[in-house]
């Protein structure tokens, strides 16, 4: 059975436009990458993330379950637990339900340029990359990091492949994970120990702070900018303009990832193996979360905290407001990124087991549980990093040197 979420139901070539995304890890009330344009995006880490518990029912039209955030399903269609599910066999295309098909050139009736596996088209959109490693897309483009060494670069090309852009090449400073907005991209510096912004169109690179030791995880919402400083054991904030940095944790035990909502900010520490959160406005940190082995990629809704532990496989779930942690999948084989869309989590696990780490996954499962789904597998993947809009995965390959998509989700 083929699951996609999300409106509207235009797929060409087994990909659509995209809708405006915050990235990274996205847009999230609370990057990582749908909700609508307005004030209830935010984003973190590569995710995207309707908040809003469901659209309204006038945009729920052709679906059975209104509330739940599918938008208007194809005829045939029936809208579970946030995505629309086509009768087996079938997959979504061109806005209808169509008969799945697996050879290389088609994939449920729609053209792949890629590689067609269970209905979904892989697709390679860049090769010769040098260790890509943090992604983000909006509605034209997707924008990359690249390089741990010299020149550490700042990417984009259209979201459909083609040529790439360097917006920006900074040296040895290993330019890591990556957010957008409306109007510009941010990202952190591992080795140079900055925060970083330039216009989406290009310019000049602005440098928001210094002195962060070893700047990781990066989240944005409308008007402020969080990231995480692992060896500087911190959880930092700013305006998006700039002005004084403050620490809303400190002595943190290599915190990684961040995500944020309307009042609380979310970290990850890979030492101790936590997930915390603490006060936007200031205030003591609350633990939700421990014996999490290198916890990492994070996301937030309106009722629960999403995150992967590397070394436990695993990926789970804690209530926003605190309590036993659920397992979400423990079929996992080393979690690395983790998006959150439209009530499904999107994983990545990282290509283990053979020399050229090439056995990667992309992975998916309901928020609320159930089977994980592979969404891509036997693509040559060494996934790092993740982001998705409303019809597709996006992932950086480190080893392999590539970006690559899948169509639909």
């Amino acid at each position: 059975m083929s699951v996609v979420e999300g409106a509207p139901w235009s797929i060409a070539a087994c990909a659509a436009a995209a809708v405006a995304a915050c990235d990274s890890g996205g847009n999230v009330v609370g990057g990582d990458a749908g909700v609508e344009a307005s004030i209830d995006a935010i984003a973190f880490d590569g995710a995207r993330e309707d908040v809003s518990g469901g659209r309204d029912a006038s945009d729920d039209a052709g679906s059975v379950a209104e509330d739940s955030g599918c938008g208007s399903c194809p005829a045939g269609a029936t809208c579970q637990a946030g995505a629309c599910e086509c009768p087996s066999g079938q997959v979504v295309c061109g806005g209808a339900c169509a008969a799945e098909v697996t050879d290389a050139g088609s994939c449920g009736g729609c053209p792949c340029d890629g590689m067609c596996s269970a209905g979904r088209c892989v697709v390679t959109l860049q090769t010769g990359q040098t260790e890509p490693y943090g992604i983000a897309v909006d509605g034209t483009s997707i924008y990359w990091t690249a390089n741990s060494a010299s020149p550490g670069v700042v990417m984009k090309m259209p979201l459909d492949g083609g040529t790439a852009t360097l917006l920006a090449s900074e040296g040895a400073v290993w330019p890591h994970h990556i957010v957008v907005d409306a109007t510009n991209i941010y990202w952190t510096t591992l080795y140079g120990n900055t925060v970083m912004t330039m216009p989406l169109g290009g310019g000049t690179p602005v440098t928001l702070a210094t002195d962060q030791m070893e700047a990781h995880g990066i989240a944005i919402d409308l008007t402020n900018l969080y990231w995480t400083t692992v060896t500087g054991g911190t959880v930092m904030t700013m305006p998006l303009d700039g002005g004084a940095a403050t620490a809303l944790a400190s002595n943190q035990d290599e915190p990684m990832q961040v995500a944020v909502d309307a009042t609380n900010v979310y970290w990850t520490s890979k030492g101790d193996g936590t997930v915390k959160k603490a006060p936007l406005a200031g205030g003591p940190e609350t633990t939700l979360a421990t014996g999490q082995g290198y916890a990492d990629g994070l996301a937030v809704d309106a009722t629960s905290v999403y995150w992967v532990s590397a070394d436990q496989n695993t990926v789970m779930r804690v209530p926003i407001e605190g309590g036993s942690p659920g397992t979400l999948s423990a079929s996992a084989t080393a979690p690395y990124s983790l998006v959150l869309d439209r009530g499904s989590v999107y994983w990545a696990n990282y290509g283990l087991g053979d020399t050229d780490f090439e056995n990667g996954t992309i992975m998916k499962v309901s928020a609320e549980g159930g089977p994980t789904t592979t969404v891509a597998a036997g693509c040559a993947c060494d996934p790092y990093n993740l982001a998705v809009d409303d019809t597709s995965v996006y992932w950086t390959n480190w080893t392999g040197g590539t970006l690559m998509r899948v169509t639909p989700k």
